[in-house]
């Protein structure tokens, strides 16, 4: 048996939790299913009631939710398919997609996508493979960032204060409220821009 964070026949594969935040998924859910030859193709024997998807949830925090869910569901579903109370349901494959396997270049910003599809991917790729951007030569990882403002800022430029970094994207900006530089300790917004202050009016992923 198998316990797959989606509701099943969503999202089959390696990579769910990630491809529910990336695709701006409301919901989800944990299926308990039976292992046959393909990839998570076998019937179901029991799901979740769907879980709601917040705009903070990250790959990490919504990996956990749906695992404590997936531990109170299994217990029962297993006792009742062991003593025969359960019959396996086929899935519809007609209603089937799939995730596929991260690669650590999937983390690289385009920041000509839009500021929704970046806070996405920020919170998708945490903890694996990360989000990160280049600037003066050195890799910049985005660790936490939220919606900003949807003033035009070129793709890529930033527009910094005291203790904010907004970043331009092909559609409004990503307010960075955590980011680490190449071979240096993470810090939150404020701080880096008492470090790095040249950081502002950068143009970042050249």
């Amino acid at each position: 048996l198998n316990l797959h964070p989606s509701l099943i026949p969503k999202h089959r594969g390696p990579s769910p939790v990630a491809t529910t935040i990336l695709e701006g998924d409301e919901w989800t859910g944990v299926t308990v299913m039976l292992l046959d030859s393909g990839m998570d193709t076998g019937p179901v024997l029991a799901q979740s009631d769907p879980v709601a998807v917040t705009g903070r949830d990250t790959q990490v925090t919504l990996t956990g939710r749906l695992f404590e869910i997936g531990a109170t569901l299994l217990p029962p579903t297993l006792e009742a398919y062991a003593s025969g109370e359960m019959t396996p349901t086929p899935q519809d494959n007609s209603l089937a997609t799939a995730s596929r396997l991260l690669k650590r270049e999937d983390g690289r910003i385009d920041w000509n996508m839009s500021a929704i599809e970046i806070h996405r991917q920020v919170r998708a790729f945490d903890p694996w493979p990360g989000t990160s951007t280049m600037w003066n030569g050195q890799n910049l990882k985005v660790l936490s960032a939220l919606i900003g403002p949807k003033d035009a800022l070129a793709p890529g430029e930033v527009k910094s204060g005291s203790d904010v970094i907004y970043i331009g994207t092909g559609a409004g900006q990503l307010e960075v409220q955590e980011l680490q530089l190449e071979g240096k300790s993470r810090m939150s917004a404020a701080a880096f821009m008492r470090g790095y202050p040249d950081i502002d009016g950068a143009l970042l992923g050249v």
